[in-house]
């Protein structure tokens, strides 16, 4: 008796045991039904580009998983297939806005069903050299009974662990190991605004390519301190400062692995052109983080006006501080930006999200401030046919008009969309207003939480207290609350 086998790369797929294994190393790993089916489909598409709604209704059914399980199943099989090798070569391949492709060379076999047995190596040694994946555990018949044992004895555990009484000493495992998943990108402040405004959008070009091209959530700016308390949550950490070198000033960028204990690049790039160092610093992340090193530029070269790169970032950079001072001095240089025929959309739309939060915080002028969104909203609905009006920033300002305006239910569908395309800390805030109007205070704390955790310093918090009406984070996420006072005496300092 046979059944179909494929060899995927390094390993052998036996799909109806929900196996792979991989005879050289001794490694064989079980996986769940869910991932073998996830991985059937892609074998039997290997090469082809998968869209997201493709591969959920190919492999499962759209009412059984959401687009967040598909981003975690394609991690979680990333990791098993890849094993405990660092130079792996990549086998599901990610393409931006398009979905998905197994590149690892794929050949049907036989597998002899009487033959299967676990590798000698594994049986006699389940040591180092065995994967435990996240996908599932190896299971032999012969380690039942030991199972059971073991079953009973961390059932046991663990009802003393919740009975027993604990000491305040007690250290809580999240404080002892950084979430795997995530990437920070730690900035340290150069003396100059335009400067310290070039390494937030380096940042942010970063993040916005790691959130596109991989599983991995991204801390965006982590105010500026080193030491143990720097990161903590985080496993990898991108840290960002500025060197003058002669009469050039240079950006040094560190990627470090906190588990490994290691670096994984030190470099420096000369600071512009911009679009070099955006492309160069995206794709070692990429290679560090073993993707594929792409074969083209990340970023395109200004179209025009090669200080506009260096506007923008300034005005982003002015937009994440938050206070009322900076974000007057993002929309002066947003509205220099957009003041011609043709201005471009994303722009637009950040021009309206910065006149919405003036509207709150501008006291006195909050009247002016709707007023000039409104015109700003106006212009941005006449380029709905142009390809960029799908960008997230769209959507994200879009919902934040929609609920300055009441319109809660289009509000609600807009940044789900906007959130869809990727994690934004702005999104994150117009998501739990729009909670807390409708009375789900437990998505609201939830969705400024994640807002923090995106961007963790004062801005954030002021973005939360006042857009759109006061929300009392004392009384509705009163752990949240706590972090204001630091901030803010964080951001002083800073300044």
């Amino acid at each position: 008796m046979s059944e179909a086998c494929y060899r995927v790369g390094d390993w052998l797929f036996l799909s109806e045991q929900g196996l792979l294994r991989d005879e050289a190393r001794a490694v064989e790993v079980v996986l769940t039904p869910r991932a073998v089916q996830l991985l059937s489909y892609l074998v039997e598409h290997a090469g082809e580009v998968l869209g997201r709604d493709e591969l959920i209704d190919g492999a499962w059914t759209r009412g059984e998983v959401t687009d967040h399980a598909l981003t975690q199943a394609i991690f979680e099989l990333r990791q098993v297939l890849r094993g405990e090798r660092d130079n792996a070569a990549c086998y599901i391949q990610t393409v931006p806005k398009r979905g998905y492709r197994l590149v690892a060379p794929v050949e049907r076999c036989e597998n002899k069903l009487s033959g299967v047995a676990p590798p000698a190596a594994a049986v006699a040694d389940p040591g180092p050299s065995v994967v435990t994946a996240a996908l599932g555990e190896r299971q032999y018949p012969w380690r039942r009974p030991v199972q059971l044992i073991g079953l009973l004895f961390l059932v046991l555990s663990l009802a003393g662990f919740f009975l027993w009484p604990t000491s305040a000493t007690d250290v809580s495992m999240s404080d002892v190991l950084p979430n795997t998943q995530r990437i920070a990108i730690h900035i340290e402040p150069a003396g100059d605004e335009r400067l310290t405004a070039l390494q937030y959008g380096l940042g942010g070009f970063a993040a916005h390519i790691l959130s596109m091209r991989t599983p991995y959530e991204v801390t965006q700016f982590v105010p500026s301190g080193d030491g143990a308390n720097c990161c903590q949550n985080s496993a990898r950490v991108l840290r960002l400062s500025v060197e003058r070198v002669g009469e050039a000033d240079f950006i040094h960028a560190r990627f470090e692995h906190r588990l490994r204990g290691l670096s994984l690049f030190d470099k420096r790039y000369p600071l512009l052109p911009l679009h070099g160092v955006m492309s160069a610093l995206s794709a070692d992340l990429l290679q560090a983080l073993h993707y594929p090193r792409p074969a083209k530029p990340l970023a395109a070269p200004p179209a025009k006006d090669p200080h506009n790169a260096e506007l923008f970032f300034l005005a982003y950079y002015r937009i994440a501080k938050g206070d009322k001072v900076s974000l007057r001095m993002a929309h002066a240089t947003l509205l220099q930006m957009t003041n011609h025929p043709s201005p471009r959309t994303e722009l637009l739309a950040l021009r309206g999200i910065v006149e919405l939060a003036l509207s709150d915080l501008d006291t006195g002028e909050g009247e002016r401030w709707l007023k000039a969104s409104d015109t700003t909203f106006a212009m941005l609905s006449q380029q709905e046919d142009t390809p960029y009006f799908a960008y997230p920033v769209v959507f994200e300002a879009r919902a934040m008009h929609a609920l300055y305006q009441g319109r809660q239910t289009e509000g609600r569908a807009l940044v789900e969309q906007s959130l869809n395309l990727r994690e934004i800390w702005r999104a994150q805030v117009v998501r739990g207003k729009l909670a807390e109007l409708d009375g789900r205070l437990d998505e609201a704390a939830d969705a400024y939480s994640r807002a923090y955790l995106l961007k963790p310093d004062a801005g954030t918090l002021a973005w939360i207290a006042h857009l759109g009406f006061e929300t009392k984070l004392a009384e509705l996420a009163p752990r949240l609350s706590a972090l204001e006072a630091p901030a803010i005496k964080q951001a002083a300092e800073a300044k």
